[in-house]
């Protein structure tokens, strides 16, 4: 009786000992196989086998038949290829199905005349129950607020576990600003998830993490997602300088956001010695042009109010003072041809701005 029992032991053994431990490489295919697909897997992931050697087959089998390379369990239809020429490739049609766990049989002998005489290669591995794909964010100014630092934070995303409720979902995320929790909705629209989270913006910058619970949502791990947040850059008049532009003189303003086109720049702007002025916006640059005059310190004053192409005023009076430099030398040839004809009246025509002397020197050609 003993000896059969060890030899029932010594046989249940080896059965043990052939069925494949997910993720690893049974041990009879070691010398011709380096890696398998690991044992848990992403719904999108492919299946991917690294051998040991170059297959020359790799190079002349063009199409491959994935039905017969490859047997599931539950069934499965897909596309194979060789992604080199050392590894083969699988993926399913519509991806693998969340949480199901799944038996492979890949057909070696089928692939090269090197693998006629190994059996098949069978291996198991289970899809994550629960993944966040397809995550993206985007931010808009809170128009309902009076407040021009009021955001509102939008991202979307998907959840591949199908039957969890919003209510469980929204259990198992976080939204924080610094660290600061932030309340948010989220509405399901078939697949996606859509979520809002107003906030004001930190003065200094910093991140706002989305935290999503590995427990409540079935998850593989922990996630999150940073996205990193600006200083809070407000509306303001950053440079002035004096340009010259075909002659004239004229005020160039750089502010910090971009202007209205149409707006009246004449209520907020103005000039001592107060004088008419003309304004010529384009982006977040402002040019001005009036009756400046050379030596005369002027002083430029912008106006709280002021706004820009989001609405966002000025909240501080800046003011600025400047003085007309010189205009640059400059040497402006009008006549369209750069040779002196001999039919002609040997007259050279030319504009100068700011030129006492002129050594010119002409070239018979």
């Amino acid at each position: 009786m003993k000896k059969i029992f060890a030899i029932f032991i010594l046989f249940l053994a080896a059965c043990l000992k052939q069925i494949p431990e997910k993720g690893k490489i049974p041990q009879s295919f070691l010398h011709i196989i380096e890696k398998i697909p690991p044992a848990r897997i992403s719904i999108h992931e492919k299946l991917i086998f690294d051998f040991t050697f170059d297959i020359p087959e790799a190079e002349t089998m063009r199409e491959l038949n994935a039905a017969k390379i490859f047997q599931f369990s539950p069934p499965l239809e897909g596309n194979c290829w060789w992604e080199r020429k050392d590894a083969l490739a699988f993926s399913p049609f519509g991806g693998f199905e969340p949480g199901k766990n799944y038996k492979c049989r890949l057909n070696l002998s089928l692939l090269s005349q090197k693998f006629s005489d190994y059996p098949p290669l069978e291996i198991s591995f289970s899809v994550l129950e629960n993944e966040i794909l397809y995550f993206k964010n985007s931010f808009e100014r809170d128009i309902s607020s009076p407040d021009q630092d009021r955001q509102i934070l939008n991202a979307a995303f998907l959840m591949t576990k199908k039957n969890i409720k919003i209510e469980e979902a929204k259990e198992g995320i976080k939204v924080l600003v610094n660290g600061n929790p932030l309340d948010f909705s989220l509405k399901k629209t078939e697949d996606i998830y859509e979520l809002k989270a107003p906030f004001s913006s930190p003065e200094y910058g910093g991140e706002i993490k989305i935290e999503f619970d590995k427990d409540k949502l079935k998850l593989e791990k922990p996630i999150s997602y940073h996205i990193p947040l600006a200083p809070l850059k407000k509306f303001r008049v950053e440079e002035i300088e004096v340009i010259w532009e075909e002659g004239e003189a004229k005020v160039q303003l750089k502010f910090s956001h971009s202007l209205k086109e149409e707006e009246n720049f004449e209520i907020y702007i103005r000039t001592e010695p107060l004088m008419d002025l003309n304004f010529f916006p384009q982006g977040n640059i402002l040019k001005i042009s009036g009756d400046f005059k050379h030596n005369i310190e002027y002083k430029l004053t912008i106006l709280p109010g002021l706004p820009n192409f989001q609405g966002e005023k000025l909240k501080e009076e800046q003011i600025f003072n400047f003085r007309l430099k010189d205009i640059p030398p400059e040497i402006k040839i009008v006549q369209d041809k750069i040779y002196l004809s001999s039919k002609s009246n040997k007259n050279i025509r030319f504009e100068s701005v700011n030129i006492k002397n002129l050594d010119l020197s002409i070239y018979y050609i």
